[in-house]
């Protein structure tokens, strides 16, 4: 049976909605070959996989979705919402039953959430449909919900580092975050205003200088190495005046800078951005790979069924999810190599090999649980 665990941190951050993001990211170093230990772990089973489909015991909560659709159930909306199919929407565009049907469902593997949850008994918050998405890829996950709410950019980072070395600790070593600060301001409904920080450049400024001091003093938090962070790209593509992660997002414009200066910060770290439902190329909101194109991916924005959400805060769960498998199957590989093995596993898409669109392209799951030889690690 899938753990839920709700851990209500009285932590503030600004989170992404439906239309919202957050990621980070940088140019690598020199590739190099490398041969990981691809030992296979304990299989599970497709039966398995299908009981804890809809989050498992909480499919009969009550359901109310971000297109504004609102049933008794999960389960009911889930019938309702995709008449034809078993499987959420998620399911079906990540073909993840395909691992599944060979035993890899993400049984005991750990991921931690952070996100915006509440405790009225219902689905209906941002992380509740992050988590559904992360449940419709691999239904036998432990996942640990930790909520935050709206605070400062410096007071928030160091509370979501607080949560990360809970995780550390507490082996949740793949990490979703669906949350982040852009450079287009939005209001407090997490509207866009149409107005870009006029402060921004102080910010990041400031902030490369911060984790320059950190890394040089040695005061950088230190995580196991199967640690995995995933980032949602962010949305603001069509208000920042530029489609570029590191021109318009907080994390995306450190990493990059810092790591210009000389500094590996991205290893463990992975940025997704989201295709538009028929998979044909970018969502025009999403923020492209730009100089993140060795740390970049892309994957589909649905939440339970075709069309019912759109945003990169539901792409970044789908890989999320693919880590899950991924870890179950091997779980020796630690978090860059699983970072690797899903990049380089992708579907290429746009130019060939890495781009600036693109990154690695699309996420491909069947790839990624059967891969060839070495990889090149970046």
């Amino acid at each position: 049976m899938k753990l839920y665990i709700r851990l209500y941190l009285l932590l503030k951050i600004t989170l992404i909605t439906s239309s919202c993001g957050g990621g980070g990211g940088g140019v690598s170093s020199s590739p190099e070959l490398t041969s990981y230990n691809y030992t296979v772990g304990n299989i599970s089973s497709l039966s398995s996989a299908i009981e804890n489909t809809l989050l498992g015991s909480e499919r009969g909560l009550p359901y109310d979705g971000p297109s504004g659709n609102t049933f008794s159930t999960l389960e009911e909306a889930n019938s309702v919402l995709n008449p034809g199919y078993v499987y959420p929407i998620a399911t079906r565009d990540t073909n993840a039953n395909s691992a599944w049907s060979n035993g890899w469902t993400g049984k005991d593997v750990k991921i931690g959430l952070l996100d915006s949850f509440n405790s009225n008994g219902r689905i209906d918050s941002h992380g509740d449909w992050v988590s559904l998405v992360i449940n419709s890829v691999a239904p036998e996950t432990n996942v640990i919900l930790s909520n935050l709410s709206v605070s400062g950019l410096e007071t928030t980072i160091q509370n979501a580092n607080n949560v990360y070395a809970y995780y550390n600790s507490n082996e949740y070593y793949i990490v979703n975050n669906s949350w982040g600060f852009e450079k287009p301001l939005k209001n407090d409904s997490g509207i866009y205003t149409g107005i870009n920080n006029p402060n921004w450049e102080t910010i990041v400024s400031n902030a490369v200088s911060s984790k320059i001091s950190s890394i040089n003093s040695n005061s950088e938090p230190i995580y196991n190495e199967k640690m995995l962070f995933i980032y949602a790209a962010g949305n603001g593509a069509l208000q920042c005046g530029s489609v570029s992660i590191t021109d318009c997002d907080y994390f995306a414009s450190l990493y990059d800078r810092v790591q210009d200066q000389g500094h590996q910060i991205t290893k463990d770290k992975i940025f997704v951005g989201s295709i538009n439902d028929s998979g044909s190329s970018i969502a025009p909101y999403s923020y492209q790979a730009g100089d993140m194109l060795y740390d970049y991916i892309v994957a589909h924005d649905d939440v339970l069924f075709t069309g019912d959400a759109s945003g990169t805060s539901f792409s970044a769960p789908r890989v999320a999810g693919a880590a899950a498998l991924l870890r179950q199957k091997f779980p020796n590989l630690d978090g860059p190599a699983l970072k690797q093995v899903l990049l380089q596993t992708a579907t290429d898409f746009g130019d060939s090999g890495p781009d600036r669109v693109y990154g690695y392209g699309v996420l491909n799951i069947e790839n990624a649980m059967s891969p060839q030889g070495q990889v090149t690690a970046k």
